[in-house]
């Protein structure tokens, strides 16, 4: 996918905007299938049918207001779309789909998932903490960290492993252990911001 860094279309926001919404249109179901947000993965065909419709909708009400959001900083739009399209895919399943439908993505077992960015959170401190309230901290505090931080910890959040994470960012195969390395990084700084905060 490294040749999704600024697709064509992007050029045609105001010269040709219906041409910009097919060809966007095309383009997000060719990478939200070939590299499908995990909160898809358990939603009936027909579900899953509708969730995408949603998220191609929310890219392009108001003027394409969140096309227009991406920048180049280096991370791929296709990349960019996957995170974008799984923040606000959970957004619509939290409203619309019932619980019993969704795969689990959190708890025991599930390598990458918060419970891993953060560690144990009995060994953090003597005082208790509810998960629940940790995660929705720690979600919060993800968006105070770079935005390449941001990126490689939500696609860790989503189950995706290094080699997943290089082929959404378009790089090179030998990549793998530069986006380990730099995923274990960016948990260190979550955490070392989280016990700033006082929350760990």
């Amino acid at each position: 996918m490294s040749d999704d860094s600024w697709p064509p279309f992007l050029d045609l926001l105001d010269k040709d905007r219906n041409k910009a919404i097919e060809e966007f249109y095309h383009y997000a179901r060719r990478v939200l299938t070939s590299y499908q947000p995990r909160c898809m993965r358990g939603l009936s065909d027909e579900d899953r049918k509708d969730v995408f419709h949603d998220i191609v909708y929310h890219c392009i009400r108001n003027d394409l207001r969140v096309l227009r959001r991406y920048v180049d900083k280096g991370i791929s739009f296709a990349a960019w779309l996957y995170v974008t399209a799984s923040n606000k895919c959970w957004d619509i399943v939290k409203r619309r789909i019932p619980p019993s439908k969704l795969i689990p993505i959190h708890g025991p077992g599930n390598k990458g998932g918060l419970e891993d960015v953060l560690g144990d959170k009995r060994a953090n401190s003597g005082r208790k903490i509810e998960f629940a309230d940790l995660y929705k901290k720690a979600k919060k505090y993800i968006f105070q960290l770079k935005e390449y931080c941001q990126l490689l910890l939500l696609m860790a959040e989503e189950g995706l492993k290094p080699r997943e994470m290089v082929k959404i960012l378009g790089l090179p195969p030998d990549q793998n252990v530069k986006i380990s390395n730099d995923l274990g990084f960016c948990r260190r700084k979550l955490k070392a911001l989280l016990i700033q905060k006082g929350i760990l």
